[in-house]
C-alpha cells in the first residue's frame, strides 16, 4: 500500500482526484459530516453515468438544499437503500438537570472509498466534507490518499468503518428532510450556546479590538 499526503498547500482542489478515481472504479462509498448541494454537484458526473456504483453515501448533516440534492442522486437512479443519514449520538454530560447533552450530531468522518476492476482500491482520508468549498480548494483542508490491493487490512478498516456509520444511520427518506433540516438548525443553534459569547457591551468592545487588530494585519500585508 501506498500513502499520499494531501496536499501542502491546504487551499488545494480536490474534486478532480476524487471524481477520477471515481470513474475508474468499480464501485465507491463515502461518509461525511456534512453535505450541500455544490459538494455534491461536483462528484455528480460518475454517479450520473453509473448509479448503481454508489454502494454507500451516510451524511451526518445537511441544509435543506443539500437533502434535496439526495433527491437528485434517487432521480438518476441511485438505489434508496444506498443513501443513509447519521443522526448523531447523546452523550452523557454527568449533570443532574440536564443528564444529556442534546443536539451533538457528531458523525464527522469524511471518507472517500473506490474499488477498482484490478482488485485494487483507493481510499482520500482526511478533513474535506462534501461542500464544494471543501472539495474545490477555498477551505483549508488535509487528506492522504490510500492505495492498494483492496485485501490490505487497512483497507479493511476502512470498510469496516464505512459499515459501521451506515449501520448506526437510517436509510434516507425524502418525505423527512424537514425534520433532518430541523436537525442539522438545532446543531447549530446548540454550537451557538457553546460560544458563551460575553454579553452588551463587551461584544462591542471585543469586535472593535478584533477589526482594529485585523486591519493592522491587513496593513501589514500591503507593505
Amino acid at each position: 500500500m501506498t500513502s499520499t499526503v494531501l496536499f501542502d498547500l491546504p487551499q488545494t482542489e480536490i474534486a478532480s482526484l476524487i471524481t477520477d478515481r471515481m470513474t475508474r472504479a468499480s464501485d465507491f462509498s463515502i461518509v461525511t459530516g456534512f453535505a450541500t448541494p455544490g459538494g455534491l454537484a461536483s462528484i455528480f458526473g460518475p454517479i450520473r453515468a453509473r448509479p448503481q456504483s454508489l454502494k454507500t453515501l451516510v451524511v451526518g448533516a445537511a441544509t435543506y438544499p443539500g437533502f434535496e440534492a439526495l433527491d437528485e442522486l434517487l432521480a438518476a437512479g441511485v438505489p434508496p437503500d444506498r443513501l443513509h443519514v447519521h443522526l448523531g449520538h447523546t452523550a452523557v454530560t454527568g449533570g443532574r438537570k440536564h443528564p444529556f447533552a442534546r443536539f451533538h450530531p457528531m458523525l464527522h468522518s469524511k471518507v472517500y472509498y473506490m474499488e477498482h476492476p484490478d482488485g485494487s482500491a483507493s481510499a482520500f482520508i482526511g478533513s474535506h466534507n462534501l461542500t464544494a468549498f471543501a472539495l474545490g480548494g477555498l477551505n483549508g483542508e488535509a487528506a492522504v490518499l490510500l492505495e492498494g490491493a483492496k485485501e490490505s487490512p487497512e483497507f479493511e478498516k476502512v470498510r469496516q468503518h464505512i459499515a459501521t456509520a451506515r449501520s448506526q444511520a437510517v436509510v434516507y427518506s425524502a418525505a423527512m428532510k424537514e425534520a433532518y433540516a430541523w436537525w442539522t438548525r438545532e446543531f447549530i443553534e446548540g454550537m451557538k450556546a457553546e460560544m458563551r459569547l460575553p454579553q452588551d457591551g463587551m461584544i462591542v468592545r471585543t469586535i472593535l479590538l478584533f477589526a482594529i487588530a485585523a486591519q493592522g494585519e491587513i496593513g501589514r500585508a500591503h507593505v
